[in-house]
């Protein structure tokens, strides 16, 4: 294809290419007989407990695993009377569909689950979770060369790539849902019971399947397309070009605002006869003992619907429409890079020519994160993500040779030197120097001896920078400040502090290439190596934050939000740091055979390869430096 208004310019290169898959996955663990039997916890063992009898294991596993407190239907686990005195009257009681009650049959039960049951099927940590998700992908690229002149030519690339992946995990659980005897939902039977009984309320289990649990619905997709020019000047090639590219992730996660269903399974009857949705400030499900950061009576939205949580299936559409929703998110991710490399010959030594490459770039980039208004609220029972953005900038040059030092003598077939070195400046950080220094020597023909040093660095993420997660509550925790115990809520956020991570490497080592006689077509590679990273970019917890705190180290002190509760913590933001110096040492191994197959008449050769790591001192990490604000 030629171009009239560049008559030297012709096409003489489209590639153009496309991938698409679609794997249905696989079904829960019920689709398979040898999964089907509910093994393990969510892929820990079980703990069976302090009190487990003599000769048994701290943790083991077992099959049918299920919860014991906690049913589809909903299980009773305690009852009161109206002074508050516990009844056991009531206890394993689990309501059907159609509102009767039988006694839920339980197996040997450590903490809230039980094993080598069948009376409470789907009810176990592993029953929503897929073997094997569903996955749609797509991938398609096009690239195109234009002869400019015999020196000078243009090219452009442009790639586009889509995933969908729809996962499930867990259905939501309820652990402790406190009913009342005035409850108009309550089955009549059961009611009856109660007053007969002196029984005005009940603490029930549930396992919420009437809605998606936090199943997740992602679709990914990214768009890049580079445009350049290439050419020779001399004994120089050079390529100057600009990339853009941009990623999206659209996530859908199915979730329970917490706050909602408490609010929603507080059932009673209004002045006509209706059933609605009860006050807050009586509803036992909003006790200052069951509040965390997500239950809490200030989350509660407007438009109640009350929901019957006994037996499977009988609450209304409005319900659950009401408390479980999509929590909707979209991260965007954009880069922008322009680059000129140069590499060529400077000129010949004895040995050959010294090879160099040269080159600066710029690149910039961006990440968003939008979430929508009911996940910045935090209102669901996981997820909240919350909306935020970042950018950066980076400058570079880089310059690097190869030396041939001695060739053709006594004991050197070759003899090589390759040294390199990079400057990287980072508009949030400063500017990081890296280099290389590398010798080869081949003493024969078969083999290669190596030796290489360097320093390299790791840049924090955009996300390790600006990152501003969702507000989770953990278990029980001691503020070391006053000794006082309560739940805290922890955020995960960046910390826009952060520098690159320094490593320096050590590696040595050899190749065996077999090429004649009984040894041909043998290979051997072993390689020694000894890395120490220096600031490692490392999360510290909720835990260590506290303790760091109350030593006085300020930059951990400005983490812990402090209010004057008697708990005198109000949330904890776990960030990363540079912290840590992690070293480790050991060997990589390669071993490989590569025949002709003609010995049993078929076409070709093969090739077999045998790929060992033996890491002499696993990698440790040890406190390097102690931050300070």
């Amino acid at each position: 294809m030629y171009w009239p208004f560049v008559p030297s310019m012709k096409l003489t290169k489209v590639v153009v290419g496309g991938d698409y898959n679609n794997n249905k996955g696989m079904g829960n663990i019920y689709s398979r007989k040898w999964s089907a039997v509910e093994p393990g916890n969510s892929g820990n063992p079980i703990s069976f407990g302090a009190t487990r009898p003599a000769g048994t294991a701290a943790f083991g596993w077992a099959n049918g695993v299920q919860y014991a407190t906690q049913t589809p239907g909903g299980v009773i686990n305690t009852a009161r009377s109206p002074t508050g005195v516990a009844t056991t009257l009531m206890n394993q009681l689990n309501f059907a569909t159609d509102g009767s009650t039988s006694r839920l049959v339980r197996g040997p039960v450590f903490g809230n689950l039980m094993i080598n049951s069948t009376s409470n099927s789907i009810a176990t940590p592993l029953a929503q979770w897929q073997l094997k998700q569903p996955l749609e992908q797509l991938a398609t690229m096009v690239r195109a060369t234009y002869d400019i002149s015999d020196s000078l030519s243009a090219y452009a690339r442009a790639n586009y790539a889509w995933a969908s992946v729809f996962s499930q995990s867990q259905y939501h659980q309820t652990p402790t849902l406190t009913i009342l005897a005035t409850n108009p939902y309550l089955p009549a039977a059961t009611r009856t019971f109660m007053q007969a009984n002196n029984i005005a309320s009940f603490d029930m289990g549930r396992i919420d399947t009437e809605w998606l649990g936090t199943t997740g619905d992602n679709v990914y997709w990214t768009a890049q397309g580079t445009a350049g020019l290439r050419g020779r000047v001399g004994k120089f090639d050079w390529d100057f070009g600009y990339s853009y590219g941009k990623s999206v992730i659209d996530s859908k996660v199915y979730g329970t605002r917490e706050a909602n269903l408490a609010a929603a399974e507080f059932a009673v009857l209004d002045a006509n006869g209706n059933v609605v949705c009860g006050a807050i400030a009586s509803n036992p499900n909003f006790a200052a003992n069951r509040q965390t950061n997500t239950i809490t009576p200030a989350k509660v939205q407007p438009g109640c619907v009350p929901l019957n949580p006994f037996g499977v299936g009988n609450s209304s559409q409005a319900a659950r429409d009401y408390v479980a929703g999509i929590e909707y998110t979209r991260v965007n991710m954009v880069q922008q890079d322009l680059a000129l490399n140069v590499t060529g010959s400077v000129f010949e030594l004895p040995a050959g020519e010294i090879g160099l490459a040269a080159g600066v770039e710029y690149r910039r980039d961006k990440l968003s994160q939008v979430a929508d208004p009911l996940q910045i609220l935090g209102v669901y029972s996981s997820g909240n993500n919350r909306s935020y953005a970042g950018r950066r900038t980076v400058k570079e040059g880089y310059v690097e040779a190869e030396v041939p030092l001695l060739k053709g003598i006594p004991a050197v077939q070759a003899l090589g030197l390759n040294v390199a070195g990079r400057f990287t400046d980072y508009e949030t950080s400063g500017s990081v120097r890296t280099w290389k220094a590398g010798l080869t020597w081949e003493p024969m023909d078969d083999l290669l001896l190596r030796a290489t040093r360097s320093r390299d660095i790791r840049a924090p993420s955009l996300s390790d920078l600006y990152l501003v997660g969702g507000v989770s509550a953990t278990g029980s925790f001691v503020n070391p400040f006053n000794g006082q115990s309560a739940r805290l809520p922890v955020q995960t956020t960046g910390n826009p502090s952060l520098v690159p991570e320094v490593a320096d490497t050590t590696a040595f080592g050899f190749t065996f290439q077999g090429r004649e006689g009984v040894m041909s077509g043998f290979r051997l590679s072993v390689d020694r190596f000894q890395i120490k990273v220096k600031d490692v970019i490392a999360t510290v917890g909720a835990t260590d934050m506290l303790l760091r705190g109350v030593q006085g180290i300020q930059t951990y002190c400005s983490a812990i939000i402090f209010d004057n509760s008697a708990f005198g913590i109000a949330q904890v933001n776990t960030r990363a740091f540079n912290q840590s110096l992690l070293t480790t040492e050991g060997f990589d191994f390669e071993v490989g055979y590569r025949f002709g197959l003609g010995g049993v008449h078929l076409p070709g050769t093969m090739d077999l390869s045998l790929f060992a790591t033996n890491t002499s001192r696993p990698a440790t990490a040890s406190s390097a430096r102690r931050p300070e604000g």
